[in-house]
C-alpha cells in the first residue's frame, strides 16, 4: 500500500471515530421553563416548621388550579386558602407578591420554598402529578398520632379507612369506626376534614411515596395544637 493510501485511510479513521463520539453524546437537556409546564395538573407537598422551634411537622399542600393560582391547604381550614402567582425567569413562582418563592431547577424538582417570613421554614418539597383517579379511595391506613412534643398520644394505630362514597372512618378497630366523616378530596392525592363534634378542629391527609402524611387541628383544648403523624397501608 503506498504512502498516500495509507494516509487516507488513517484519515478516514479518525473521521468514523469522531463521528461515533458525537453521536454517543447525549443531547443537551432542554431548559426547565415553567411557562411551558401544565402547572394545574400538578401539587406540591412540603413539611413545614419555625426556625426557633416552635411549630413543626406540620403538612401543607400546594394545589395548582387555573388562571395562575394556587390553593394552600393545611389543618388550619379543611377548604385551604387561595393565591395568585407569576412565573419569573422561567423557573421561579412569586406567590401574591412574594408570600411563597418556590424555585424549581431542572427536571421539574423543587430547589426550595421560601415565605416572607424567615422563621417559617418548608422542608422535603415534593411535585406530585395529579393521577387520573382518586388514589385514597378502598384504602386503609394505620398509624401513631404525636403531640407537638413528639408524645404518642394513644399508645396504638389509629386507623383510617377511606369509603368509595366520599367518606373515611377513623377508630382503633377497621369494623367499629368511632367517627365518620365526609373529606374534600385534593388532586386525588390528598383529603382534608372538619372534625364531627371537636370545636374548631380539621384533618389534612397527603398521600406521599405511599405513605399519608397526616395533621389534625385539635380545637377542643387550649391552646389548640396540630397533632402529627405518618400512616402506612394496611
Amino acid at each position: 500500500m503506498t504512502r498516500q493510501k495509507l494516509l487516507t485511510s488513517f484519515l478516514m479513521l479518525i473521521f468514523l471515530f469522531t463521528a461515533c463520539k458525537k453521536h454517543d453524546q447525549p443531547a443537551s437537556a432542554e431548559a426547565f421553563d415553567l411557562n411551558n409546564v401544565h402547572l394545574e395538573d400538578y401539587c406540591i407537598y412540603a413539611n413545614f416548621r419555625t426556625a426557633n422551634g416552635g411549630l413543626k411537622n406540620h403538612v401543607y399542600l400546594f394545589e395548582f388550579i387555573q388562571g395562575n393560582k394556587l390553593k394552600v391547604y393545611t389543618a388550619e381550614s379543611d377548604r385551604g386558602y387561595q393565591y395568585s402567582y407569576v412565573i419569573k425567569n422561567n423557573n421561579t413562582l412569586d406567590v401574591e407578591g412574594e408570600l411563597y418563592i418556590i424555585t424549581f431547577n431542572q427536571g421539574e424538582k423543587i430547589d426550595a420554598i421560601k415565605h416572607s417570613n424567615n422563621n417559617f421554614l418548608y422542608e422535603r418539597p415534593v411535585l406530585i402529578k395529579k393521577p387520573q383517579s382518586n388514589q385514597l379511595d378502598g384504602k386503609t391506613f394505620a398509624g401513631r398520632y404525636y403531640t407537638p412534643q413528639d408524645v404518642d398520644i394513644h399508645n396504638k394505630d389509629l386507623i383510617y379507612k377511606f369509603l368509595p362514597n366520599g367518606k373515611v372512618e377513623a377508630g382503633f378497630d377497621v369494623n367499629n369506626p368511632v367517627r365518620t366523616e365526609s373529606y374534600n378530596l385534593i388532586g386525588n392525592i390528598a383529603a382534608t376534614t372538619r372534625i364531627t363534634g371537636m370545636f374548631d378542629s380539621y384533618e389534612i391527609m397527603v398521600l406521599v411515596d405511599g405513605k399519608l402524611e397526616v395533621n389534625t387541628r385539635n380545637g377542643t383544648i387550649t391552646p389548640s395544637r396540630t397533632e402529627y403523624g405518618t400512616f402506612t397501608i394496611r
